[in-house]
């Protein structure tokens, strides 16, 4: 391998290189922003009845996917890669750690397309599409994401095991770099490269929409027959559909820039072009995305920030809107009002 994260002395102990330790900081501190930002928003949609919306369940979901990211992929991350333990080594250990990275990542992508059409139904159809949807539906949503994350890994995984079943003994970034000049990098750029053209559709559809929406709020709002206060909820509805607009840039733009590494590390390693630390930013970037998730969908939002200020407040002070109540399955059969 090219990017030595460590080496063993005469006497055999092994020392870090500056670069095992900077990437190890810049792993830390991507792991803490990550479990901080996920863990607040399932611990606040836990705590708050009226944030048990359609569309913040799928928020949870992501965030529990990105939970399991950083506390289970990262530490892997950190021990075969920069610190390079001699635990992880063979075959089935490198299936193991490959087959759980790439799961995330399929749940994350099919999670966040959700997110985009609910959105786009949400601005294009409006009250068509919320008489529509319910909490079943979105529940079995979530299980086809699931379902077919699944079995994308377990076939990925056939495979994966067809093309690296004669080797034998060797690290994981060994097999990585066999399995992508085989045909890996072909599944990095349709695991990648579709996902980012299904948001840019999706992305397009939902701008188009709001466009055609603010055409048409401003032709009421300037009508004789509007009152002051339908002005002002029109004026609300707009600044909303605003804030979606800009999420959907933000989410198109970071999808890009995380996993655009990713690609151009399958292209180079296909080429045999050793580029100093692309393999290790394909990896980072990946991660990086749990870390940006919580921000871009939830604690950009007033109202969480109005939850999260109102649970550092004393439980007698807290707003009674917003009551501290229990997780049932029940509380999540009732259609809510979103925030």
């Amino acid at each position: 391998m090219t990017n030595h994260s460590v080496f063993i002395s005469q006497d055999g102990e092994e020392k870090f290189t500056p670069a095992a330790i900077v990437q190890f900081v810049l792993l830390a501190i991507i792991f803490v922003i990550a479990v901080t930002g996920n863990g607040l928003v399932c611990f606040v949609v836990y705590h708050f009845k009226q944030l048990r919306t359609i569309p913040n369940i799928l928020i949870v979901n992501l965030s529990l996917i990105d939970l399991i990211n950083s506390l289970v992929n990262m530490p892997l991350f950190a021990g075969f890669y920069v610190f390079k333990w001699d635990v992880f080594k063979g075959k089935w250990i490198s299936y193991l750690l490959t087959s759980l990275h790439n799961y995330i990542l399929y749940l994350n992508v099919l999670t966040l397309i959700v997110l985009m059409a609910d959105r786009y139904g949400a601005i294009k159809f409006k009250q068509r599409y919320h008489a529509w949807k319910t909490t079943s539906k979105v529940r079995r949503a979530i299980a086809a994401i699931w379902i077919t994350s699944t079995a994308l890994m377990a076939y990925l995984g056939f495979r994966r095991h067809r093309i690296l079943s004669q080797y034998e003994g060797l690290s994981i970034l060994e097999y990585r770099q066999i399995l992508y000049k085989a045909e890996g990098w072909k599944v990095a750029i349709c695991v990648f490269g579709t996902p980012l053209i299904i948001f840019v559709v999706l992305g397009t559809l939902i701008w188009r929409s709001v466009r055609a929406s603010r055409r048409r709020i401003k032709a009421i709002s300037g009508g004789d027959n509007c009152s002051p206060q339908g002005r002002k909820m029109l004026q609300l509805l707009r600044e909303k559909e605003l804030q979606t607009t800009r999420n959907i840039t933000i989410i198109v733009v970071a999808y890009f820039v995380c996993f655009a590494p990713a690609i151009a590390h399958g292209v180079c390693v296909r080429r045999d072009i050793d580029v100093p630390w692309l393999e290790y930013f394909a990896f980072f970037f990946t991660y990086f995305t749990s870390a940006c998730n919580p921000i871009v969908y939830s604690l950009r939002t007033c109202r969480f920030w109005q939850v999260i200020r109102d649970l550092l407040k004393p439980k007698r002070k807290r707003d009674p809107v917003l009551p501290v109540v229990r997780t049932t399955a029940k509380t999540f059969d009732t259609p809510l009002k979103g925030p």
